[in-house]
């Protein structure tokens, strides 16, 4: 019972801690799509599956960080201490994403230039496309569940949910291309890819360029802290 009582107290007992565990059960989920569209993409020589995986994974890891501040936060007292090491966080991860909408672009250009593109696999379409889909769904609803909250961690969560769709819908958009075979598939997702990057390097920059201008306040009696201004 009091191991129950310590698993309850430190991952539901609040909306904030309910939040975060599912945020990492949502990561799992992100490793898994990003190690078969890796795998799979390598298997069937289909590089922009790679391509994608790899920013999945990448993504992965930065959720996994953004989520180690906050629990190592909420050890904590001060409410201004847990502040300053979430807001580290969300500056750290907006840099991030800037760094990960460039290269996307970078890499986007390099696929359509330099990479010769032999017959696509359909497999590949199809495990990619399925992926998609799967992966925007887990977004739009990590997305919607963290709506209410307000604090550092949480909203920098919501932005990597968003990063990890844009790049999904590249994906998709791509899987359905070659599943149609449609013409110029290389040519539309390399406009797609560009836009996309642009996207997230906005992103990353709304993050990165936010001012320290929240004021900490405590809104429930375990330590949990929100910031009303860094919605």
């Amino acid at each position: 019972m009091q191991l129950i009582n310590t698993i309850y107290n430190l991952f539901f007992s609040s909306p904030n801690r309910r939040a975060a565990t599912g945020a990492i059960s949502s990561s799992a989920l992100n490793l898994l799509a990003g190690l078969v569209s890796v795998i799979w993409g390598a298997f069937t020589h289909a590089p922009w599956l790679v391509l994608n995986g790899s920013y999945y994974l990448l993504l992965f890891f930065s959720r996994r960080y953004a989520l180690r501040q906050y629990w190592a936060s909420r050890q904590q007292n001060a409410a201004s201490d847990r502040f300053l090491r979430e807001y580290k966080a969300y500056h750290n991860t907006g840099a991030f994403l800037i760094a990960i909408g460039g290269s996307y672009i970078v890499l986007t250009l390099w696929l359509f230039f330099a990479v010769h593109h032999p017959e696509e696999s359909i497999s590949a379409a199809i495990i990619g496309g399925l992926i998609a889909v799967i992966k925007i769904g887990i977004e739009l609803r990590g997305i919607f569940n963290y709506r209410g909250f307000s604090n550092p961690i949480m909203t920098t969560i919501k932005r990597l949910n968003l990063a990890a769709g844009l790049i999904s819908f590249g994906l998709a958009s791509r899987s359905i291309l070659m599943l149609g075979h449609l013409l110029n598939t290389v040519g539309n997702t390399l406009i797609l890819g560009i836009v996309l990057g642009g996207a997230i390097v906005a992103v990353g920059y709304s993050m990165f360029s936010k001012r320290q201008n929240a004021v900490p306040w405590v809104n429930e009696g375990d330590g949990d802290a929100d910031y009303a201004e860094m919605g």
